[in-house]
């Protein structure tokens, strides 16, 4: 059965798919890393007067926690009062109509990532590019970048993380996780483990747009280090890194080769998501945390078949539930149907998150710690506590736990 349905010529399946070699390196944490496994009690959830859903990234600023809320909203978090407000919206529009209908969700937008720089927030919005807010005049100015990006103007994206230009506030940062498929099929993007993500410089001032970075296989989280601008390269397992002066003078000359994308650090023990530097330190949270003597997602990865197997199996059940949806409606089928084509089936997997804490400079371990929690894709440390926040795709509440450094 496995053979045969993968045999079926693609447009049977009414998806061009076109499955990948993969680059997985071994995990590669030496014996002599401090690993912390903190306890269910010492991870604790914060609880405030307002649901916070799924805070996927989240950044402080003057002792106030930003985050993007599932719906569209923007939210501003004390977690000393834990009062919530809704500082704006991705888009113009009432947020409360997504709140329970998975198919509006494209129409009020999706905070994925934040960069906060000086009194400028920036929000990637996962379907049309990203705002910019004035955290002193609550003003919003919206980028909708989806048919400029040169070469790419009509494909489908995922926009994913963002970060200002450390030396020209006109110029932003951004990681497209796919220009293949939409962000209600990144389960497409893991099993045909596909490498179109990019990374994108937007000029605000010149609305020039110019791509600095190709082929990279779910490109996530951004952050400068020094002279540095590191991307996660999500399905392999890597962070990846381009030299910023080598961008700036690409962008300004406009040259024809790409400036040049090393690796940063590879064969991490997990899928990288979001990355937040403090002090010398690097966080990358580990959506899934994959132990070493755990090959199950290493051996889908490496075998073609069965991923296109599963694919396959995956587009199957939609059209049924699909046609189900013609003669029973409920917000359950919208649900399922998007639970099947975004991927978030994939959260079902039995994988705890973890955070890799790495020098900033020479990408080497200071520590791992590994979480008794999943879905976890931001982790962010407030020196002045020593607090570690957790934020996650999934769940409804930002968590902590305390960290000595």
């Amino acid at each position: 059965m496995l053979f045969s349905i993968t045999i079926i010529p693609d447009h049977f399946f009414g998806e061009t798919f076109t499955p990948q070699p993969s680059h997985i390196a071994n995990s590669n944490v030496p014996s002599n890393v401090k690993i912390l496994e903190p306890t269910n009690d010492e991870v604790k959830r914060l609880y405030f007067d307002k649901v916070v859903a799924q805070p996927e990234s989240l950044k402080m600023h003057n002792k106030f926690i930003y985050t993007g809320n599932f719906n569209g909203q923007i939210l501003k978090v004390d977690p000393q009062t834990k009062k919530v407000s809704v500082l704006t919206t991705m888009v113009d529009k009432e947020a409360k109509i997504c709140e329970n209908n998975v198919v509006s969700k494209e129409m009020c937008g999706r905070g994925l990532d934040l960069d906060i720089v000086g009194n400028t927030l920036y929000a990637t919005d996962v379907y049309r590019g990203f705002i910019e807010y004035d955290l002193v005049k609550n003003t919003k100015i919206n980028y909708d970048l989806r048919t400029i990006i040169p070469g790419y103007e009509s494909n489908d994206k995922v926009f994913n993380s963002i970060r200002q230009d450390p030396t020209n506030s006109n110029i932003v940062y951004i990681s497209l996780s796919s220009t293949k498929y939409g962000y209600d099929k990144i389960s497409f993007i893991f099993l045909e483990q596909e490498a179109s993500g990019i990374v994108i410089a937007f000029n605000k001032a010149t609305k020039k747009l110019t791509v600095i970075a190709k082929e990279l296989a779910l490109a996530n989280g951004l952050e400068v280090v020094g002279q540095s601008l590191l991307v996660n390269d999500l399905i392999r397992k890597r962070i990846m890194k381009l030299n910023l002066k080598e961008v700036q003078t690409f962008i300004q000359s406009g040259g024809k080769d790409l400036p040049k994308l090393t690796v940063f650090k590879d064969g991490l023990p997990g899928y990288p998501d979001n990355l937040t530097k403090s002090g010398k330190y690097l966080f990358a949270a580990l959506f899934f945390y994959i132990p070493e003597n755990d090959v199950l997602l290493d051996q889908l990865a490496l075998n073609i078949h069965a991923r296109k197997f599963a694919h396959r199996i995956m587009y199957l059940a939609t059209i049924v539930v699909k046609f189900v949806k013609q003669y029973y409606t409920c917000d359950c089928m919208n649900k399922l149907l998007y639970s099947l084509e975004s991927g978030n089936g994939m959260m079902a997997l039995p994988y705890k998150s973890a955070v890799a804490i790495l020098d900033q400079t020479t990408g080497e371990y200071v520590s791992l710690i590994k979480l008794p929690l999943n879905k976890i894709t931001h982790a962010m440390f407030d020196p002045s506590t020593s607090t570690l926040y957790l934020g996650s795709i999934l769940h409804n509440a930002i968590h902590t736990m305390s960290l000595k450094l």
